[in-house]
């Protein structure tokens, strides 16, 4: 027999939600800077990102 890759599927699944994250991130980035009336809840949905995608990081990390 030969041997089979193991895949953690939690590992992963935290991998892809934290590239998704990263893809919202660069998102919210760019229509940060274009002025309007919605920045600051721009601005508010971005740190919410950021601090999901810490705490995503966190769980990636932790055995």
């Amino acid at each position: 027999m030969r041997d089979e890759p193991v895949i953690d599927m939690r590992l992963t699944h935290l991998m892809a939600l934290d590239a998704s994250l990263s893809d919202v991130r660069g998102a919210l980035m760019r229509a940060a800077r274009i002025r309007t009336a919605h920045c600051a809840e721009i601005r508010a949905l971005l740190a919410q990102v950021d601090d999901l995608g810490r705490r995503v990081m966190v769980e990636v990390s932790t055995p």
